[in-house]
Parts: C-alpha cells; sequence; structure tokens
C-alpha cells in the first residue's frame, strides 16, 4: 500500500493536483475510488471525527447504516477486514492531522491514499511527503492565461508579472483575481495590479462572493493554540520582512527557546515559511493578514515594536563595538545611548543573556548582514512613531557596519536621521556624533565641501559643549578633507591640533586615521621622509591595537612615500604586504586602493601593460561602490599610461573623465592632475611621430594615497 500526502499553505492547489492525479491512475484500483473532505479547514464546518469519517467509507463499500459497529475499535476492524483484498484508491482531502486520518488507512497492500494537507503530516508512518511548492512566476502568469485567456495576459505582460507577483503566486489569489477580470471585462490587468499594490486593502480585493483568500487562510490561523494565535499576532507588528527567535522573543517578551518553538509550530502550519536556516518570513498574502490582526490591538503592538528597538538597538550597538572595540567615545557606536529601564518590559536595552550574540567581528558582520533590511525598516517605524532616541542612536550604530559594507549612501541617509532626531531630541552630543560620522560617507561620495561645513559644524557643537575628544575627531576630519581639497598647510594644522587630544585618549583607531592622512599631506608637499615616518607610526599603531584596517591604511601610505621618493621596489613590497592583509580584513573599498598605487608604481618603473591591467580592475571593483576621489585617481593613472605610450587619444578621455568627477566633488589636486594631463595629451596629439618618440614622463605627480584618498575614510 502507498500513502501519498500533499502539504502546502492554503489556496496553494493541493485539492486540484490530487483529483488530477487520481484521475490519472483510477484504472488500476479496479475495486473503487472514494473522495473524501474531511473538513479539516472548512469555513462554518467542524473537522470530521475519524469515527464518523470510517462509517461513511464503509457504506460505500456496501455495509447497510444500521450494521455499523457503534465502537470505534470495531469500525476500525471492520474496516481494515474489508480492504485488505481490495485495491481501492482513496483520496482524503483537507485534513486537519495526522491522529485524524490515521484510523482510515486501509488494510490492503493494493490500495493507494492520497491525502491533502496544510501541516505537513509528520506523525502518519509510511507516508511519503510531497510539499506542494507555489508556481514559479511563470507558471503564474500561465494560470493567470488559464482564468482570462493567454491573449489578455500578452497584451499586458509587465501588469500581468506584477498581478501574479501581488497575488504572492498563490493559486487561490490568481483565481480569484482571473474571476474579477473575467467579469469585468473592461478592467485592465493594470488598473486591478494597482488596486492591489497598497497591502491594507489587498485581502478585500481577493475575495468574490463568499469564497476569498482572507477566509481561507484565517482557517489557518484559527486552527492553532491561542498561543501561536497570540504571536502570530505580534509577528504583524514586525516592520521588517523577516526574523529570527532573538528578535521575535524581544517582540513577544519570551524567553528564546519558547520562541523559536512557537515559530517552528506556526511554519509547521503553514503561516510562517523558512526564510533559511533560522530565520523566518510571510508569505505576503499572510503577512496582510497579520499586519490587519496586529492593528485591531493597537496597545499590545505599540508594545511590542518599543521592545523589539530596544533590542535591535542594544544587540546592534554591541555588534558595532565588535567591528570598532576601540573607537567608543560618547555619542559613539560601542556606548549605549537609551538608558537600561527606561522602558517598562523584556528586555530593555541590554540584550536578553539568554538570546546569542555576535562573538567577534566576523559575527557581528553576519548579525548585520541578516539584519540590515530590519534595522533599516526598524528605523523608519522609529522616526515615524516619534521614538527619536532609538532614532538618533540606531544609525550610529548601524554606521560602521553600513561603510565596512560599502554601502555610503545608506550610511550618509541613516546618518541624517540620526542628526535630525538628535536635533528634535535637543542632545547636542548625539547631533554631534552624527554629524561627525557624516564625514565619512560624504568624502566617500566626493561631496567633499558639504563634508568639510558638516565637520564645522559637529566643531562648533563639541567645543560649546567643552568635549576636547569630540572635538578632535572633528578636526581630524576637517584636516582631511582639506587634504581633499589641496589645501595641505590648513590640513596639516588641523590634524595636528587632532592628534595633541588624540595620543592622550583611548581612541587609538581614530589616531591612525589621523596620522594617515597626515602622512598624505606630507608626500603632497613632498616631504616624503616624513610622510613615511608617519605611515609607519600608523602601520605600528594598528599592529599593536589589532586594527587590521589602520595597519593596511599605513602601508598604503608607506607605499605612497617610497613611489614619491624613487624607491619604487620598495613600494611594491609594501603593496604586496597590504594585498596580503586587504584579503583577511573587510573594508569598503576591498582591494581598489591597493591597485590603484600598484597601476601608479607599474607605470613609473615603465610597466604599461602591468599598470593597464591593475588600473582597469580597479575600476571594475569601484563600480560596486560611488567613490569619485578614487576613481578619478585611477583615471589620470590610466590617462598617464596611454600618453606615456603615445596614445593621447585615450589617455585624454581618461583625464575628461577624471576631469569631470573631480570638477563635481571638488578634488583640487586629481583636478590639476587632470588638467595637466589633457593639456599635454592635446599638445602631442597633433603629430603621431612626434608622440612615438615622446618620452615617458617621470615628474608627473604621483597618484594620492588611497583611503581615505584625502577624506574621512572610516
Amino acid at each position: 500500500m502507498r500513502i501519498l500526502t500533499v502539504d502546502g499553505m492554503a489556496g496553494s492547489g493541493k485539492t486540484a493536483l490530487a483529483v488530477h492525479a487520481a484521475h490519472r491512475v483510477a484504472d488500476r484500483y479496479p475495486d473503487g475510488q472514494v473522495f473524501l473532505d474531511l473538513h479539516g479547514f472548512s469555513p462554518h464546518r467542524e473537522p470530521v471525527e475519524p469515527h464518523d469519517a470510517l462509517g461513511t467509507l464503509l457504506r460505500a463499500l456496501g455495509v447497510p447504516a444500521d450494521a455499523l459497529p457503534e465502537d470505534p475499535a470495531d469500525r476500525q476492524g471492520l474496516w481494515r477486514g474489508m480492504t485488505a483484498d481490495r485495491r481501492l484508491l482513496l483520496l482524503f482531502d483537507n485534513v486537519l492531522s495526522s491522529d485524524q486520518v490515521r484510523p482510515l488507512i486501509p488494510a490492503g497492500p493494493g490500495c493507494l491514499v492520497l491525502v491533502t494537507s496544510r501541516p505537513r503530516l509528520a506523525g502518519l508512518d509510511g507516508a511519503v511527503p510531497l510539499p506542494l511548492p507555489l508556481p514559479s512566476p511563470a507558471d503564474g502568469l500561465d494560470l493567470l492565461g488559464r482564468f482570462i485567456g493567454h491573449r489578455r495576459v500578452a497584451a499586458e505582460q509587465e501588469a500581468a508579472a506584477e498581478l501574479v507577483a501581488l497575488c504572492g503566486r498563490l493559486p487561490l489569489a490568481l483565481r480569484i483575481a482571473g474571476s474579477r477580470l473575467a467579469n469585468r471585462p473592461h478592467w485592465s490587468l493594470a488598473y486591478l495590479a494597482g488596486r492591489l499594490r497598497h497591502e491594507a486593502p489587498r485581502l478585500d480585493e481577493l475575495t468574490v462572493e463568499q469564497r476569498g483568500v482572507r477566509t481561507a487562510l484565517h482557517l489557518s490561523y484559527a486552527a492553532v493554540p491561542p498561543r501561536h494565535q497570540e504571536l502570530f499576532r505580534l509577528l504583524g507588528a514586525h516592520p521588517g520582512t523577516d526574523f529570527d527567535a532573538a528578535g521575535v522573543a524581544a517582540l513577544a517578551g519570551l524567553a528564546p527557546h519558547t520562541a523559536e518553538a512557537l515559530l517552528e509550530d506556526l511554519l509547521d502550519a503553514r503561516l510562517l515559511l523558512p526564510r533559511s536556516p533560522g530565520r523566518y518570513t510571510f508569505h505576503s498574502l499572510v503577512r496582510a493578514l497579520a499586519r490587519e490582526a496586529a492593528a485591531r490591538q493597537a496597545d499590545a503592538t505599540r508594545e511590542a515594536r518599543h521592545r523589539l528597538l530596544d533590542h535591535y538597538l542594544g544587540v546592534a550597538e554591541e555588534a558595532a563595538g565588535l567591528l570598532r572595540p576601540r573607537r567608543e567615545r560618547p555619542g559613539r557606536p560601542g556606548t549605549r545611548q537609551v538608558p537600561p529601564g527606561t522602558r517598562p518590559g523584556p528586555p530593555g536595552t541590554v540584550p536578553d543573556p539568554a538570546a546569542p550574540r555576535p562573538r567577534d567581528a566576523a559575527d557581528a558582520l553576519g548579525w548585520f548582514d541578516a539584519e540590515r533590511d530590519n534595522l533599516l525598516a526598524a528605523l523608519a517605524h522609529a522616526e515615524e512613531a516619534g521614538h527619536d532616541r532609538h532614532a538618533a542612536a540606531l544609525p550610529l550604530a548601524l554606521a560602521p557596519y553600513l561603510h565596512a559594507r560599502g554601502h555610503i549612501e545608506d550610511e550618509l541617509g541613516v546618518l541624517r536621521k540620526a542628526a535630525a532626531a538628535a536635533r528634535r531630541l535637543g542632545d547636542p552630543a548625539l547631533e554631534a556624533a552624527a554629524l561627525t560620522g557624516m564625514a565619512a560617507p560624504y568624502g566617500h561620495l566626493g561631496r567633499v565641501r558639504e563634508g568639510l561645513e558638516c565637520a564645522r559644524e559637529a566643531l562648533a557643537l563639541t567645543e560649546r559643549a567643552g568635549d576636547r575628544v569630540g572635538a578632535a575627531f572633528c578636526l581630524g576630519r576637517i584636516g582631511m578633507f582639506h587634504n581633499a581639497l589641496g589645501r595641505y598647510e590648513s590640513a596639516i594644522d588641523a590634524l595636528h591640533r587632532a592628534l595633541v587630544v588624540l595620543s592622550r585618549a583611548d581612541a587609538h583607531d581614530e589616531e591612525s586615521a589621523v596620522l594617515a592622512a597626515l602622512g598624505e599631506a606630507q608626500a603632497a608637499l613632498g616631504r616624503h621622509a616624513e610622510a613615511l615616518q608617519t605611515s609607519r607610526l600608523v602601520v605600528l599603531h594598528g599592529r599593536r591595537h589589532g586594527d587590521a584596517y589602520g595597519e593596511l591604511t599605513g602601508l598604503l601610505g608607506e607605499a605612497s612615500a617610497y613611489a614619491g621618493a624613487g624607491q619604487l621596489d620598495m613600494a611594491l613590497d609594501r603593496l604586496a604586504e597590504a594585498s596580503g592583509l586587504a584579503r583577511r580584513t573587510t573594508t569598503p573599498d576591498g582591494h581598489a586602493p591597493i591597485l590603484v598605487q600598484y597601476a601608479d608604481v607599474y607605470r613609473r618603473q615603465g610597466r604599461h601593460r602591468e599598470a593597464l591591467q591593475a588600473g582597469h580592475t580597479a575600476l571594475q571593483l569601484l563600480r560596486r561602490v560611488r567613490r569619485p576621489a578614487l576613481t578619478a585617481a585611477v583615471h589620470n593613472v590610466i590617462g598617464t599610461v596611454h600618453r606615456d605610450r603615445g596614445d593621447y587619444e585615450r589617455g585624454e578621455g581618461h583625464h575628461q573623465e577624471a576631469r569631470r568627477l573631480a570638477q563635481r566633488a571638488g578634488l583640487r589636486r586629481e583636478l590639476a592632475l587632470a588638467l595637466d594631463g589633457i593639456a599635454h595629451a592635446r599638445a602631442h596629439g597633433e603629430d603621431p611621430h612626434e608622440a612615438k618618440e615622446h618620452e615617458p614622463r617621470t615628474d608627473t605627480a604621483p597618484a594620492p594615497a588611497p583611503a581615505p584618498t584625502g577624506c574621512p575614510a572610516r
């Protein structure tokens, strides 16, 4: 005997599939075929009891109603005896549980039992489970075409694809959408898609007469115990798209192991979907149902969301501290922004000690990777709900991660929100921290003058508050922006002022960054021996304090200083060391800054092919992140290589791109190099014979040291 169980969420087409399969094989079972709806999930009907179901089955085999045994064991025994030597096909539809269908299993080895259910029937021994997935987007379009005609779908392909997506590819939803379109031929697919686009009324739209997606999904919700229903409603309050047990424990005020057990039960009940091991999500239409339920309990929803904000802030600050453990100061990531106990209810802003937490930088990055979208959604909710303390503090914890992953636009965006929230709070320390943090993304995006203004505004706030360390952070960034603008003497003055304070404070990472910027300014002024000494200090700082990114920056500074002094082999040694370190370090730019310097050193050595290969590889990497200063530098290097080879037209093209980037970002040094390159290309490009005889230039200023490239980089 074979038992096949088809399980899947409400409306996924289980019954249609099972009936189709039964028709295909019916002739193999000459003793009869029986379809029995057990009403496990039927509106206004109680599930059929096994005792009553056995009576129906026995009557189908010819047993008179007055001959049916009343004793359950006798009735089951009669059923098994009568089926022992028969070949029957039995389709038990809409099954609630294994217990409901187990007594109905026949004894005959030649029987086939097909079972459809929403939950997986793990307790049905010997059954082969066949989980029914949702149709693919292409299959969803085909299904919609069967309901309304394939020509109509072909006439509005984009709207049809959107409609399939808005229906969550759920066959029941597509059938209802198709029915509405068939009944309203004057409706376009785009019009119905527009009606479904907003989540709130979507379930209302997916209803025809007494049949609707909401009813079908609600039956799954009604079948789980009250405790699970309560969690389901609270999950509707989650602002993100997926969640793990730790976040749900905070949301619901539960222990993590309890939250995980309830989540697994909701997964088995087809009210949740697995996102990845340990993470869960909703089908889009189930999420709409959950959010409706959450909206009906406003007080519980408000408290749950506040607990979740506390949880995210607490863990994010811990994780940020692991990413940058020595860069803490008041108002910076790693320092508590919402004092424990400011809000009643578990777990406060301190993460639940029973919940798994990041242990090191790799764990912290993994946690941020998994929760990034949720954290951004939580920040948006904090803004909307007026939770300004969270709206100011959460971005400060999130920014180091966004920077490390190269999400520079997002980093700037969240820090702007932090500054605005801090102003609403009237908290100058938080506002100064946000403004100071904004310097790094402004620098990476090449928006130098905006960044400089931001750093000066932060400096005024910190000086007014008497925060000497905070002021030193601001001065460091001001010096870096002066570098980008080519104001090297002003940069050195600001950087020296910052170092006076930072050298006495517990801010080793920041001190390294300021020293790196100082070395860049010294190199730009031709003071290569001083630049080399300063860069060596950066390397030593990084190694002493376990700051791999600082060590990498120092090695690049050393390479730049050696190249400027003409010691090209020493420069290549430092670049090789930096390459090895970069493979073990998460940075916003990856290998791009190293490749820019390789290209420049190879150019100086006359190794043009290798220079071009390094330069173009750097450009490919830089397409993934927006770094105008670094991109302008590599275009200038590539342009100079082409000029050295006599290809003035191509060289000018790269210098023109460098000029465009430098003008937009206000990068004076790269602009000067670009204009110089364009002038030389035009001067020599008119006579190709003269171009071929032109000696490679050795007096061109070196490409600026990468990261920070004259701008705050961390």
